[in-house]
């Protein structure tokens, strides 16, 4: 299917530039012969709304210059799923990362378990420390 589908998006590129080329073949043998000719195909410009069906799947506007060939859906779909599925054989191959069995992540959670603690103890010692200067300024008040 996607080697039909290349194939008929390539023969129809190779078509459409051979006629290209071809009918700037005959602008120029048409230049130097003198004369001009009426409805040249050199000639036509691009109007608004100037667009033909090329074979009923899309649209193209015909002019001068080259003129870009729209790529089959077929061609399109079959491309996504060929990335698609080497998305996934890639995701699948991949090493999945377990900080359970990862000596870098152990040691960081043993830092940040330290960090914690040697935190809540600081906390803890400054409460005490609070009640027990709150408790010899009573005291020191009771005196006087």
């Amino acid at each position: 299917m996607e080697e039909e589908a290349l194939r008929n998006h390539c023969g129809r590129m190779i078509r459409h530039l051979v006629r290209n080329k071809q009918q700037q073949l005959q602008c120029v043998s048409g230049r130097r012969a003198g004369g001009r000719q009426q409805s040249s195909p050199c000639e036509r410009r691009v109007e608004p709304g100037d667009e033909s069906r090329d074979d009923g799947t899309s649209l193209h506007i015909t002019g001068q210059g080259p003129s870009v060939q729209p790529v089959p859906p077929q061609l399109i779909s079959m491309l996504r799923l060929r990335t698609f599925n080497e998305e996934m054989r890639r995701a699948a191959e991949a090493e999945l990362h377990d900080p359970a069995v990862c000596a870098a992540c152990e040691q960081e959670r043993a830092s940040l378990a330290l960090k914690r603690f040697i935190r809540r103890k600081t906390q803890l010692q400054f409460q005490t420390l609070r009640k027990t200067q709150h408790t010899h300024n009573s005291y020191g008040k009771s005196a006087r």
